[in-house]
């Protein structure tokens, strides 16, 4: 579009959309010949318009996965829904490629978890307040500093908000404030 062609359009937007609600309203298969002509268009241009999305791509590679990483965010519970109702109805699936893959799965578990590790420090803020008797382990605060906890209080609030739920324990214990640090 020129920009002679786009000063006209901005000028005439309101009528032109204006138009176009008229036609839809008043035409009653206007949808399904908007649709035709677009399967029309799809077809007849398929290696063109594939082209083109292959070439934008190798073009703009970070365009791209930002875009992409903006659907995921945006779309986060869609994709959760739509992969949990894929794993219930492939269950036996699943079943099956975990039992013929059981070796790569694991190893790729000791990765993660090494991964995990080493990306996380274990300064410790404060010495142990609790007494010999109670069996203590250390939670992160941060992913760089850890404190220590009965073992009973810590192992009870594992889950998805780990840190956000041991928070005000911590708080009160150690007397201090800060705040939780996720990666996302």
């Amino acid at each position: 579009m020129t920009l002679k062609q786009n000063e006209w359009y901005q000028a005439n937007k309101e009528r032109i959309n204006n138009k176009r609600r008229e036609r839809y309203n008043n035409d009653s298969n206007y949808r399904e010949r908007m649709l035709e002509q677009q399967r029309k268009y799809s077809n007849t241009h398929r290696e063109q318009r594939l082209n083109y999305s292959i070439g934008y791509r190798v073009k703009y590679p970070d365009r791209v996965k930002e875009s992409k990483k903006k659907d995921r965010i945006r779309n986060k519970d869609r994709i959760s829904n739509t992969l949990h109702q894929w794993y219930l109805r492939n269950k036996e699936h699943v079943r099956n490629y975990q039992n013929n893959h059981r070796e790569q799965i694991l190893l790729s578990a000791k990765k993660t978890k090494a991964r995990r590790k080493r990306d996380l420090g274990f300064n410790i803020l404060f010495d142990n307040p609790f007494p010999d008797e109670t069996y203590v382990v250390v939670h992160h605060i941060s992913d760089g500093f850890v404190v220590y906890l009965p073992e009973s209080l810590h192992y009870n609030h594992y889950g998805k908000n780990h840190r956000e739920d041991l928070k005000p324990y911590v708080e009160g214990i150690y007397n201090i404030s800060y705040l939780v640090n996720e990666k996302s």
